[in-house]
């Protein structure tokens, strides 16, 4: 978390036009493929980034749904940890770093949410899983 919270506080966010974040870049750099341009979805390359430059293995995957067998079952919401949400149909999701509660939704920080590394609030209908570094 402390890495992603230093992400939020450096008001990372996509470059409008054909321009491309380099902070988004080094992002889909940890993952398989590369870099990518911030064009291409994030969220998982933002956990991923994380994940690493706290020490640990992330998933090496640009696919949000990648995250769903990592780690171990955190068993609910726990401070910090990671949270697999459905976004259309699949393969399609989006994944974060939980934060808290807002009313019947939760508060996920993480990449790609408006364009850029914010907190953002979702329906917890959408959660499929909720994972924690095993």
């Amino acid at each position: 978390m402390r890495v992603a919270q230093a992400e939020l506080s450096n008001q990372v966010a996509e470059i409008q036009g054909t321009a491309s974040n380099p902070r988004i870049e080094q992002y889909h750099a940890t993952t398989g493929g590369g870099a990518a341009l911030d064009s291409v979805p994030w969220c998982s390359s933002f956990v991923n980034f994380c994940v690493v430059e706290a020490g640990g293995k992330g998933t090496r995957s640009k696919a949000a749904r990648s995250w769903m067998t990592w780690g171990r079952d955190a068993g609910g919401f726990e401070p910090g940890c990671i949270v697999i949400l459905s976004r259309g149909k699949a393969p399609k999701g989006h994944v974060a770093f939980f934060v808290g509660f807002d009313g019947d939704q939760i508060r996920l920080l993480g990449g790609n949410q408006g364009s850029q590394v914010s907190v953002a609030s979702f329906d917890r209908s959408r959660v499929l899983a909720r994972r924690l570094a095993a």
